[in-house]
């Protein structure tokens, strides 16, 4: 079974209005925290996901300004305790690749990783990178509470969620 909703359960254009507002919703103007929240809210309608994490590195790329998302909850950049350096993040943004893992409890290859995911209830993510052509944005990851939830076509249809996204960061910036 798909992470992503089908296209009989929403129409391409549907699917297509709400990933559009879901980027404007990132991209409004208005209290940050409301930005956040509308933006979450119209993912869902997009995509099916039990944690979310929108990561915007910082120049060094050595940390980044986030939200998380897991289990209907909001959590407080402070509340991760998941340092960046550690993460699947992190990678992603280093490879500007997509990455999917299948099954984290199968995972070896980042432990802190995979301790706060497995804290979260969340078995499998797909991360991809946000950018343009002229430079690197952040991370976008998608996560599920069961194994093998990202399917190829998931991925794909998440790339262009995931350019979207990355347009609309680039356009509105965040005031400093």
């Amino acid at each position: 079974m798909s992470a992503v909703p089908t296209t009989e359960i929403m129409t391409p254009v549907e699917r297509l209005g709400a990933l559009l507002r879901a980027s404007q919703a990132i991209s409004g103007t208005g209290d940050r925290n409301h930005r956040v929240e509308n933006f979450a809210r119209e993912l869902h309608s997009v995509v099916s996901f039990d944690y979310l994490f929108v990561g915007k590195c910082l120049e060094n790329a050595r940390e980044a300004k986030s939200v998380l998302e897991a289990n209907g909850r909001r959590f407080e950049p402070a509340e991760i305790g998941m340092p960046f350096q550690e993460s699947t993040s992190r990678w992603v943004h280093d490879e500007q690749q997509v990455l999917t893992i299948a099954d984290w409890a199968q995972e070896q290859r980042f432990p802190k990783m995979q301790e706060f995911l497995a804290g979260l209830g969340i078995a499998s993510t797909c991360s991809l990178p946000l950018s343009r052509p002229t430079r690197r944005i952040g991370v976008l990851e998608f996560g599920s509470s069961r194994p093998n939830a990202y399917t190829r076509d998931d991925t794909a249809f998440l790339s262009v969620v995931a350019d979207q996204i990355a347009l609309a960061i680039d356009a509105f910036p965040d005031p400093a």
